[in-house]
């Protein structure tokens, strides 16, 4: 499967770092939907195939761990990889919040700013992996 064919969802309220990104993303060849509400993300994806959700934790609307618990429970696409990001200051936070995400159900974590070169590395990553999938059954044909 080629990026044109994922689809990426983006929740993250803070409009500029979401558009970037998006563009960003969209300039790869990833077919983009950004939401600044995590509730809008969770609805998108129930109706729409999704293969990552780049979820950031500040979110105004609900918490980001509920987010990601649901997009686990309901999304049509369950396996998603999600990718959680932050730029958390406090000290506490930083040393948790990695844990706690996976708790939550995400894949990977990112501070802010994260390289985006690194989120592409992990759709690399989820592209291969579902490339092998794609020609396993071939070879056993």
């Amino acid at each position: 499967m080629s990026a044109k064919q994922y689809r990426v969802v983006i929740a993250d309220a803070d409009d500029a770092p979401r558009a970037h990104l998006s563009d960003q993303l969209e300039d790869a060849g990833y077919r983009v939907d950004s939401f600044s509400l995590g509730e809008d993300a969770i609805w998108h994806g129930e109706v729409s195939l999704c293969h990552a959700l780049i979820l950031d934790m500040n979110l105004t609307d609900m918490d980001a761990f509920e987010v990601c618990a649901n997009v686990r429970r309901c999304w049509q696409n369950l396996d998603a990889m999600i990718v959680m990001m932050t730029d958390a200051k406090n000290k506490l936070s930083r040393n948790y919040i990695e844990q706690m995400a996976d708790y939550a159900g995400a894949d990977f974590f990112c501070t802010k700013p994260c390289d985006h070169r690194v989120l592409f590395a992990l759709l690399d990553e989820l592209d291969a992996a579902n490339e092998s999938m794609e020609i396993a059954p071939m070879l056993h044909s």
